[in-house]
């Protein structure tokens, strides 16, 4: 309250004192040294508390470095709070970045989000480690960001597209990983293979550029599997009805049994 540091060395006999605490616990408070945390703006952050100084009293020799203790303690409360600041913009410029498509197509945005979630879960279900699967969790979402450069007249076309139209559709991979490469960020780096790959197949008959097998990388692998998935469970303009779980799993079945799609991703893709 008064911004200042404050040395009790008799806790029980001042007034400001709960000794409920105390009687609670069983411990006994002797003598106590506080001293407020300020930030650079010298705004009152907290307090760094210090209690039964185990040999004597508290003293101003004691003051002046837990002064200075407590002026790292603030450094660093408020370097965390700003880090916190800054990766929560960060994931919601992801976001933002992930869901452009969606001033297109309506649909794309729930799409995308649940494909982020599917790949993150079946990440999971592999021993893939948590930090790595909050950023597949982000990257997987962007991998559509490359159909903002697809004419709405393909894009949202209701019908079968024509050969012409096919070929225009297949460069949104390259759009999105010429969006999304050359960062030092590990979600956008992930987010452009991604972008890149989540159409190749193991086989080679996927798009843009035929990757086969290890060619292809574990997010694109992933990528793939999950878009698949979304795609024939949801309602698409070409298509008038979702699939059925048999269909869903006869399908999955035969891609991997004619080496299109992962085993690992699809076995735990229907497990769950």
């Amino acid at each position: 309250l008064s911004g200042r540091p404050e040395i009790v060395n008799d806790a029980y006999s001042d007034s400001r004192f709960n000794k409920e605490v105390d009687k609670k616990t069983g411990y006994r408070t002797r003598n106590i040294l506080a001293v407020p945390l300020f930030d650079k703006k010298g705004n009152i952050l907290g307090v760094f508390q210090a209690i039964n100084k185990l040999d004597g009293n508290f003293t101003y020799d004691d003051l002046e470095v837990f002064t200075l203790i407590g002026g790292y303690a603030a450094s660093a409360i408020e370097n965390f709070n700003l880090y916190s600041e800054l990766k929560s913009a960060y994931r919601e410029t992801v976001f933002k970045l992930s869901h452009a498509i969606e001033y297109k197509d309506k649909e794309t945005k729930n799409h995308v989000l649940r494909t982020g979630i599917y790949a993150r879960e079946i990440a999971k279900q592999l021993g893939v480690s948590e930090d790595e699967c909050e950023v597949i969790f982000l990257a997987v979402q962007m991998h559509d960001v490359g159909k903002i450069g697809i004419p709405d007249r393909i894009l949202l076309k209701p019908g079968p597209l024509t050969d012409e139209e096919w070929k225009i559709m297949r460069e949104h991979p390259i759009i999105g990983y010429e969006i999304l490469k050359g960062s030092e960020s590990k979600i956008l780096k992930v987010a452009s293979i991604v972008a890149l790959e989540h159409h190749e197949k193991l086989d080679g008959s996927g798009y843009p550029y035929g990757k086969k097998e290890d060619e292809i990388s574990f997010y694109g692998k992933l990528a793939a599997v999950v878009d698949i998935f979304d795609a024939v469970t949801s309602k698409r303009p070409y298509r008038r009805r979702e699939w059925t779980e048999e269909e869903v799993r006869s399908f999955f079945e035969a891609e991997v049994r004619e080496g299109r799609l992962d085993r690992d991703i699809v076995k735990v893709l229907l497990e769950n």
